[in-house]
């Protein structure tokens, strides 16, 4: 949601996920170190991923009206600031954003208790039986375990946990409302093999290996949407805190370019096209002209964090700020080292510099 309280408009949110200057998990080699971090005998990760200052997504599980499984991607998790002087009801509260519209406008929901618990043991298929299965059937929702002797090679038991990082590419293939397991199987799964990935994604496969049991049996990894995703109380303290964590969804909005000609927005009926594409890997996504400054990008890349920024430069403005944050801003995440280096080391040999010192700048200092 806005600051302003209008929805955010799902193409904007699908422009964001597919911008790679907003995933870091694009090389296998990446996705391997993160997906890690799930294996099943490690513990729940949820800290680290509220200490990273990085915009991550989220998939889970849910009942729907009708008593069906339904996939939602939960994304922007954040903290509402304590701040001095002022108690509220949010105070150190973490709040996530869902996909799934209600009532046209896009939920936060305080952060689901146990997202990165493990749940149960259970029984299922293997990947292979489970593609089998939607190919014989490819209006199937979900699947049905028969433990018969003809099924024990296909059977396997996986723990997983009861929400699943996703990073921002396979994200994008699954935004639409009321998705089942078998449509999300289909893409996700569909894109894994595409990309070379099943050794480093297994505990996303495992994870949706058990969603693939829907409602069928009791499955524990789901969530209850009357119990366990609770909307906060309305505020409009808590909606401007949301609007500037969103704020960047908000400008990277399709724009008027310079030459006076309006860009068309993505409709829904074209909104599903892309998705239908993307599936088949046909069309690259589309690209949208805007103008972006390095100001913008400087706001985007820091975010809720930007008055600090400015208070620790004594910067009244974005644009009063020392050059390298928009040379940070205007790099990718993986250049963010070199680029430091650079600026150290201009620094370090101009004239009247403090120190001549040598130094390497390391990950943890970057």
């Amino acid at each position: 949601m806005s600051a302003s309280g209008q929805p955010l408009p799902d193409n904007t949110l699908l422009l964001w996920l597919q911008d790679e200057a907003n995933n870091d998990y694009l090389e296998l080699e990446d996705l391997e170190v993160m997906y890690q971090l799930f294996a099943e005998n490690e513990t729940n990760p949820l800290q680290q991923l509220q200490d990273d200052d990085r915009h991550h997504s989220y998939l889970i599980f849910t009942d729907d009206d009708e008593g069906d499984s339904t996939a939602q991607v939960l994304h922007h998790l954040s903290k509402f600031p304590k701040r001095v002087g002022v108690d509220t009801l949010f105070d150190n509260q973490w709040y996530v954003t869902a996909n799934q519209p209600v009532h046209g406008q896009h939920i936060t929901y305080l952060l689901p208790d146990e997202l990165f618990e493990p749940s149960i043991d259970i029984q299922t298929y293997t990947a292979d039986r489970i593609q089998r299965e939607i190919n014989h059937d490819p209006e199937l929702s979900n699947i049905t375990v028969e433990v018969e002797d003809q099924n024990l090679g296909d059977l396997v038991t996986l723990a997983t946990r009861r929400g699943m990082w996703i990073p921002n590419q396979y994200a994008s293939l699954v935004l639409e409302d009321n998705l089942s397991p078998a449509q999300v199987w289909g893409r996700i799964y569909g894109q894994i093999l595409r990309d070379g990935a099943t050794n480093v994604c297994k505990p996303l496969i495992h994870y949706l290996q058990v969603q693939m049991l829907g409602m069928v049996v009791h499955n524990a990894a789901m969530f209850d949407t009357d119990s366990e995703l609770v909307p906060p109380r309305a505020s409009p303290l808590l909606m401007r805190h949301r609007g500037k964590v969103l704020s960047h969804l908000i400008s990277s909005a399709p724009a008027r370019i310079a030459s006076g000609v309006t860009t068309a927005p993505i409709t829904t009926a074209n909104f599903q096209d892309i998705i239908d594409a993307m599936r088949l890997s046909q069309v690259v996504p589309p690209t949208v002209p805007s103008a972006i400054t390095t100001s913008t990008r400087i706001e985007k890349r820091w975010s809720v964090n930007l008055n600090t920024l400015l208070l620790f430069n004594f910067a009244n403005q974005v644009s009063d700020l020392p050059p390298i944050y928009g040379a940070i801003a205007d790099g990718t995440r993986k250049q963010e080292r070199a680029t430091l280096q650079a600026g150290y080391n201009d620094i370090a040999r101009s004239p009247g510099a403090v120190t001549r010192a040598p130094l390497v700048i390391t990950k943890e200092l970057a």
